[in-house]
């Protein structure tokens, strides 16, 4: 897929045209990755049954809502960044790409790991 940013500067031949200044653009960008993966948002979304999960999903919400609105203010990135990192530590934990202490903790302490 081919994004060209400066939509409202420039007239590209071929992509989807954005423009990061105006925000012209983004649901047609929207629009294409939907269409490029092949998905509909409602009827594809997966269910979240684990209690824990869902708490891991509310807590990346809350980061990513942090992030963009640190980014509209035109905070320094360091801050944005970091509520990033957040909201990806929470999705990692799902993933099973990343264990919180805390993950860890209650697993040697119910199944005896090491004894």
């Amino acid at each position: 897929m081919v994004v060209q940013n400066k939509a409202d500067l420039e007239r590209p031949s071929r992509g989807v045209r954005v423009s990061a200044v105006t925000g012209a653009g983004l649901d047609d960008l929207r629009r294409a990755i939907i269409a490029a993966l092949d998905v509909e948002p409602v009827r594809d979304r997966p269910a979240l049954t684990n209690v824990r999960h869902i708490a891991l999903v509310e807590r990346a919400h809350v980061a990513l809502t942090r992030a963009a609105g640190a980014a509209r203010r035109s905070m320094p990135e360091e801050f944005v960044l970091a509520d990033l990192q957040d909201a990806r530590a929470a999705l990692e934990e799902i993933s099973g790409r990343r264990a919180s202490e805390a993950l860890l903790e209650h697993i040697f302490a119910r199944f005896c790991i090491g004894k």
